[in-house]
């Protein structure tokens, strides 16, 4: 079987995590390994709130950021949002959450006092795109110059780019969001499933030694699922997941992953195969776009079909 290329997979799966990576960080515990590991500070897990606030204006309501938590009895913030394409407007995008994010505060704040402090806004960007962040990460590269004057230090906030990290590191990594990144970098759909394999494997095992909670796992378990079913369809997702969460993946997921694919494409072809010998070639528009629907790639179809691209399109 012909794979998928890395660009359709990666762009597949990255539309899903938009919604997913904020649902990981959504859980408190992984959101203060992020904080900590990346903002080189230590807070624990209870020292931190979600900040509920609607802080974002009306202008400001189409790039309302992923996640802001708020350190316990103090007015500092952590932004953190979730990029799969590389956007050039950050720094200014920053700038604009770390202002209303004040605003939201100001009647809490005294700010005529000499002693008063505005809140502190540590942003962090979570990078999960295919290609080298490079844009600029301090709102002072984007401003216009002139001699002489130095510039404030205004805006500036981290990246943490996938890129970056290899999968041995993304698997050694006790947290959640990390395993999500894992499979984020998978090539293709063995990739995928490989990698969801040995992620699991790690999780459950570090999850016998309290590493991770239930509520990390359930989350896991979920979010894995949908990316599989995705990718694959729904059967052979639910056959792949009965075999990791019930039966503690006793089997080879790729053997039982290449077993499934070809199962499925020779009943496409045997369906093609009567289809062509009753002279119905409506029957073989039936199946490609049940390929398709399935998520099966178009050399695939192509090769079992015998169809070319441009009448693979057309159906499609």
């Amino acid at each position: 079987m012909q794979e998928e290329s890395e660009e359709y997979i990666y762009c597949s799966i990255n539309n899903y995590h938009d919604k997913s990576m904020r649902s990981i960080l959504d859980i408190k515990k992984e959101a203060t390994k992020l904080i900590n590991k990346y903002s080189k500070i230590n807070i624990k897990e209870d020292e931190i709130e979600k900040y509920n606030s609607s802080f974002i204006n009306i202008s400001l309501k189409n790039k309302e950021a992923d996640i802001v938590y708020k350190l316990k009895n103090k007015n500092i913030f952590f932004l953190i949002e979730h990029q799969t394409k590389i956007d050039y407007s950050m720094p200014f995008r920053i700038l604009e959450y770390e202002m209303e994010i004040i605003r939201s505060t100001m009647s809490e704040i005294n700010v005529y006092k000499k002693d008063s402090k505005i809140p502190l806004i540590i942003p962090i960007i979570l990078y999960t795109g295919k290609r080298k962040w490079n844009a600029q990460t301090y709102i002072k590269d984007i401003q216009e110059k002139i001699e002489g004057y130095e510039e404030i230090e205004l805006g500036r906030f981290n990246v943490i780019d996938i890129n970056d990290y290899s999968k041995k590191e993304l698997l050694k990594e006790e947290s959640i969001y990390s395993k999500i990144m894992l499979a984020e970098k998978s090539k293709n759909k063995r990739d995928l499933v490989r990698n969801i394999e040995i992620s699991y494997k790690e999780i459950n095992k570090k999850s016998n030694n309290k590493k991770y909670n239930n509520e990390q796992k359930e989350r896991y378990n979920s979010i894995m699922y949908e990316i599989v079913k995705d990718k694959i369809g729904e059967k052979s997702a639910e056959k792949i997941f009965d075999i990791l969460i019930n039966k503690g993946g006793e089997k080879d997921m790729l053997a039982l992953y290449d077993t499934i694919t070809n199962e499925n494409i020779e009943i496409y072809r045997k369906g093609i195969r009567r289809g062509r010998k009753a002279g119905k070639s409506q029957t073989i528009k039936e199946i490609v776009k049940n390929m398709l629907n399935n998520k099966i790639n178009i050399e695939t179809i192509m090769k079992v079909t015998g169809l070319n691209e441009k009448e693979i399109y057309k159906i499609k």
